[in-house]
């Protein structure tokens, strides 16, 4: 499982879209990259 790291997300985005990059990128380590 990969760690949180603010510097993995595109560069100046809103919040909710670097949430929505992060829960996007866990789910799809979690669930084995579809």
């Amino acid at each position: 499982m990969s760690t949180l790291r603010l510097d993995r997300g595109p560069p100046s985005t809103p919040s909710s879209e670097v949430l929505r990059y992060y829960v996007k990128n866990i789910t799809a380590d979690l669930y084995g990259k579809e």
